[in-house]
């Protein structure tokens, strides 16, 4: 999925997707949904800010249930019958109605979480009130953790686009060891 990211989005909206795709993939193991629904969680990641036509090219036989966790997610949880209706998803079918309500919570739980992409000295940035599965207020630590990470990245690319102004800079995250026990080199 991740390579698909590149050519379905442009370069400023690269990084979230693939933060949300990631996200899905640890709430969806978290939550222990199974491979069936795991991949309609990923799809509905990796296409989720698109045109919804975009999946009708898929060879998926369950486009319309993708397109209705996307949309869900995206609304208020009393739109549930209006979007069943609009995919053609039998309201009394209960266990395809809390599938479709299990992904869809996934999926706005790994875009909420990737709100620490904007965490700008505010702990509170990601509210976990707004965090729908059991196991995704217990992840909040680690998105603020990938945002640092590549924050850190960051700086680390630009003090090494310029080494005779920013030597020092380079050698003080060597030193402090900020990609922590992964013994990864700066270059």
């Amino acid at each position: 999925a991740m390579n698909n990211v590149e050519s379905l989005y442009p370069k400023e909206k690269q990084d979230s997707i693939k933060n949300i795709i990631l996200f899905s993939m640890l709430i969806g193991k978290n939550e222990e949904l199974k491979e069936a629904d795991m991949d309609v969680l990923l799809t509905a990641a990796l296409y989720k800010d698109l045109d919804p036509s975009i999946l009708d090219t898929l060879p998926k036989e369950d486009v319309a249930f993708i397109k209705a966790v996307i949309e869900l997610h995206k609304a208020d949880k009393t739109s549930l019958k209006a979007i069943c209706s609009k995919y053609n998803i039998d309201i009394t079918d209960e266990q395809k109605v809390a599938r479709l309500i299990n992904i869809s919570a996934c999926l706005s739980d790994a875009s909420e979480l990737d709100k620490a992409r904007n965490y700008q000295n505010d702990p509170n940035y990601i509210n976990p009130k707004n965090l729908q599965c059991e196991s995704s207020g217990k992840m909040v630590k680690i998105a603020l953790q990938v945002a640092e990470r590549k924050a850190t990245r960051e700086v680390e690319n630009i003090c090494n686009s310029r080494p005779e102004l920013y030597g020092s800079i380079v050698e003080k995250l060597k030193s402090k060891n900020v990609y922590g026990n992964d013994n990864r080199e700066l270059n």
